[in-house]
């Protein structure tokens, strides 16, 4: 309709323009002008319509965004509220819990009694893990017990490993190379036995009457002493694996200098892994365990940190050792059993000096290897539960451990330190007999005044002869036995005077002469030669001598 309109419009002004002018008007031009400005009109109208339903479209997105944003931005708001009502609710109801477990405990703990010495706050009671918290006290007569045990054993461990150290000190025989890591094992066992007097005091007081202090000292020397002992142990492993193995390589023998210098490794190693958690950065922190009496790492914290600290110690401490010993002590076996069967092959060759000798030195080896595996099986079967504990722990099974779940794997990580200087004593030869001289060196004063009487010298009067055991593969070192004979089987010493000197001398001079005459006379002069003959002729020259005996006869 419009466009009808302004065509007729259009087609008027052109008419009267035209009578104006008294021009005709030409028709197809103004069709072709017609057809033009509809087509611009069409064009206008077909962009407006455009423009308006786009502007259209983006309100309608804009609308949509603006109620899809509102609609997140709500839900967001809804959930972060209700996840804060229930963080709420729930650290509500962990404080709830924790004030009634703490409630339950003071309760049921008698806390004023270790409150009396001064060392206990209630500051601790934020160490000790909710875990714990929860299991009721133990009897008075089972924590008594334990402390009476505990003083048992220990003293007993404590003297065995004493005797130890002091028999490689007094006894020059024992300084060895190997021996050096035997003495730092008895050292880092003495001082796993000295901390049980925290212990033993907790358990006499019915818990942590020590605090913090204690319970510092109890874990940082808890850890300390038994990586050592470990990392000791696969010292020694490592060198009977060198002596037994690989005897003919002599830059890796054992030397004293090595020794002591991987004495001192072990004790830098461990203590690497000791002091982390008594400085508390951020890795774990020593806590109480079990019945509250002992204090270890905190191996039921939920924290990541603490966890992959215990599990790099675990793996540091136990799995990379245990390796190292079991190829070690593999292959020992591996070489004990063939030569075993190498020795019965050839019996002139067992039969020689030399080979006996060399069996003997094996032998020896063979001893002392078998000594330090039951050494290594008593500490492994000994810190293996306590592993497992802790890796239950750091696992999140926490409803396995119990009090008395983690207080038996704790004693029988101090039984392999009681037990390990007695197993040296017994089966080490040259132990043995050195604490055979320690213990009855006095016996033996007293009854060598009373065999001087009857003729008999036990400790001035003493012929040495070198044994051939011998325990030790790096140095051999040869043992001094002592053997009394009787005083009138001694020989009798001459005086010498002057005369005798004098007479002395000059039969040896005389003999000197004898000797050297009957030198120039039967040794021949360097340019002399010996003459040869030939068979030949020696053979002719008898064969004559025999035809002309048997004509004189004849002749006769």
């Amino acid at each position: 309709m419009k466009l009808s309109l302004l065509v007729a419009f259009i087609s008027i002004v052109i008419i009267c323009y035209s009578e104006l002018t008294n021009q005709q008007p030409d028709l197809i031009q103004i069709e072709n002008e017609i057809e033009k400005s509809y087509i611009e009109k069409v064009r206008e109208l077909w962009n407006y319509e455009i423009k308006t339903k786009v502007q259209q479209m983006q309100l309608d997105r804009k609308k949509r965004s603006t109620n899809q944003s509102a609609v997140e931005t709500a839900y967001r708001i809804a959930s972060e509220s209700e996840q804060r009502n229930l963080t709420d609710s729930a650290n509500t109801s962990t404080v709830n819990k924790h004030a009634k477990l703490l409630a339950n405990f003071k309760q049921n703990w008698p806390v004023s009694l270790w409150t009396q010495y001064g060392f206990f706050s209630d500051d601790y009671l934020d160490l000790i893990n909710e875990h714990w918290l929860q299991f009721p006290p133990p009897s008075e007569s089972l924590q008594k017990f334990l402390g009476g045990f505990y003083v048992m054993f220990s003293t007993i461990g404590c003297w065995g490993n004493i005797i130890v150290l002091l028999m490689y000190l007094r006894c020059r025989t024992l300084r060895t190379p190997g021996n050096i890591l035997v003495a730092n094992l008895a050292l880092s066992d003495f001082l796993m036995l000295a901390k049980t007097p925290v212990f033993i005091f907790n358990s006499f007081n019915l818990g942590p009457a020590l605090g913090k202090t204690g319970c510092v000292i109890y874990g940082f020397v808890g850890g300390l002493t038994g990586t050592t002992s470990i990392a000791t142990l696969s010292a020694i492993a490592l060198d009977r694996y060198w002596a037994v193995v690989r005897p003919l390589e002599p830059l890796r023998a054992l030397t004293a200098i090595r020794a002591r210098l991987l004495a001192i490794g072990a004790w830098l190693y461990a203590c690497v892994f000791a002091i982390i958690p008594a400085l508390d950065i951020g890795y774990g922190r020593y806590v109480p365990e079990g019945y509250l009496t002992s204090c270890s790492f905190d191996y039921l914290t939920e924290d990541f940190s603490p966890r992959c600290f215990i599990f790099v110690f675990f793996c540091a401490a136990w799995l990379a050792p245990f390796c190292t010993i079991t190829f070690c002590y593999i292959s020992i076996f591996r070489v004990v059993v063939f030569n075993t069967s190498m020795s019965y092959g050839n019996q002139d060759q067992r039969l020689s000096t030399r080979h006996v000798k060399e069996r003997t030195k094996r032998k020896a080896e063979i001893k002392l290897a078998f000594l330090v595996m039951a050494v290594i099986a008593l500490f492994f079967i000994s810190w293996t539960p306590y592993a497992i504990v802790a890796l239950l722990g750091i696992s999140g099974k926490k409803d396995v451990l119990t009090p008395i779940t983690s207080m038996i794997p704790a004693l029988f990580c101090k039984t392999a330190a009681c037990i390990n200087p007695f197993i040296y004593i017994i089966t080490h030869p040259k132990f043995r007999k050195e604490f055979k001289k320690l213990l009855f060196r006095d016996k033996s004063k007293r009854m060598g005044g009373t065999m001087k009487t009857i003729g008999y010298s036990t400790d001035t009067t003493r012929v040495h002869r070198p044994s051939k055991d011998l325990s030790d593969t790096d140095v051999e070192i040869v043992e001094m036995k002592d053997i009394p004979y009787r005083v009138d089987e001694k020989r009798e010493l001459k005086v010498k005077t002057i005369s005798s000197k004098v007479a002395e001398r000059q039969d040896s001079q005389t003999s000197m002469s004898i000797k050297s005459l009957e030198d120039s006379v039967v040794s021949p002069p360097s340019w002399y030669t010996k003459p040869q003959f030939s068979k030949k002729k020696s053979f002719h020259r008898r064969s004559t001598r025999t035809n002309l005996s048997q004509t004189s006869d004849q002749e006769d």
